[in-house]
């Protein structure tokens, strides 16, 4: 698995995706608190953030944090304007985004089949559905809503991938791999 990045997520925002179990996963908060704060300062680090400047002008999106830096200046700023935050360091096959393993002590709270772009497809099909299609995915859920093996998480997400290649599920044709989620 390659170290992909952290994310920053508003700590009293949740999102709501998800009604009939307790999920705290890549999709339980909203993501990039500074990024709906409308002033210069806020407005600057988020572009620092989320777009990774490339040769001949252009840029390029990305969904995570990769350099230890640029985490530290925006957790500074959440903190100088008393938002509370979570910092996610997910890992996965997914080689886009790559960044050095921190010396933290990391807080491992599951994995999760999740899509790039990070989109809340696939745990609101899973929600829908957990009583029909995925039952005996749910039971291996932990506290967290999240799986606590790969080897849960690649049977889910073989399940799912049958599925959706059926129309049952999903939007068709997402790029879509298992994280290993852990606090920081």
């Amino acid at each position: 698995m390659y170290s992909n990045g952290f994310i920053v997520q508003e700590f009293h925002s949740p999102t709501n995706y998800v009604d009939s179990f307790i999920y705290k996963g890549i999709e339980a908060y909203h993501q990039w608190p500074l990024l709906s704060r409308y002033d210069k300062t806020a407005q600057e680090l988020s572009r620092k953030v989320l777009w990774k400047s490339l040769p001949n002008g252009l840029s390029e999106y990305k969904e995570f944090i990769t350099e230890r830096d640029v985490l530290f200046e925006y957790l500074c700023e959440c903190e100088l304007r008393q938002i509370a935050v979570r910092i996610l360091f997910l890992e996965s096959d997914y080689a886009d985004e790559k960044c050095v393993l921190p010396d933290n002590n990391l807080n491992f709270i599951g994995f999760e089949y999740c899509s790039i772009p990070i989109d809340n497809i696939i745990i609101t099909d899973f929600d829908m559905h957990s009583n029909t299609l995925f039952k005996e995915y749910k039971k291996n859920l932990n506290e967290y809503g999240l799986f606590n093996s790969y080897q849960d998480a690649l049977s889910f997400k073989m399940r799912y991938d049958e599925l959706m290649k059926s129309g049952v599920v999903g939007d068709g044709g997402i790029d879509a791999y298992i994280f290993k989620v852990s606090e920081l």
